[in-house]
């Protein structure tokens, strides 16, 4: 993936009025009437261009949420992190609970894609559970 090089400058929170944008986290499109943000940064290279990205709204809030629970490395995170920290959540909490995974072997009976096959249950998944800390423990809860 590509990081993201630059000084942050703001974000606005919008509805898609089109079906042209593609979220920078996902991948997927942000459909029109779907919640996005759009963040602006100034290139810190020698040109100093202004761009921008745009992540669906439920990406955001994952992603915040995750490095929250301390899946994400402390720092400037990448959309590379953001890959790694849903093939945790989703091989420690969604796959066991899957009918398409094999438990005996461990993986995938049909080899899903988890970022784009499985990335609609990984968000239903965060809206329910939270990462919750205690002492000498750590896990999701409801």
């Amino acid at each position: 993936g590509v990081a993201i090089m630059g000084d942050f400058i703001s974000e606005e929170f919008r509805t898609s009025r089109t079906d042209t944008k593609q979220c920078y986290l996902c991948g997927h499109m942000i459909h029109k009437g779907e919640k996005y943000r759009r963040s602006f940064f100034k290139d810190d290279g020698i040109t100093d261009n202004i761009y921008s990205i745009n992540e669906h709204k439920e990406c955001y809030d994952m992603i915040s949420d995750l490095e929250a629970a301390c899946l994400l490395d402390s720092g400037e995170d990448t959309d590379d992190d953001f890959v790694q920290a849903i093939h945790e959540v989703c091989r420690e909490e969604i796959c066991p609970n899957c009918p398409c995974f094999d438990k005996e072997c461990e993986e995938c009976k049909d080899d899903k894609n988890i970022l784009h096959d499985c990335f609609g249950n990984i968000r239903e998944f965060m809206k329910t559970h939270t990462y919750k800390y205690g002492k000498g423990w750590i896990k999701w809860e409801v």
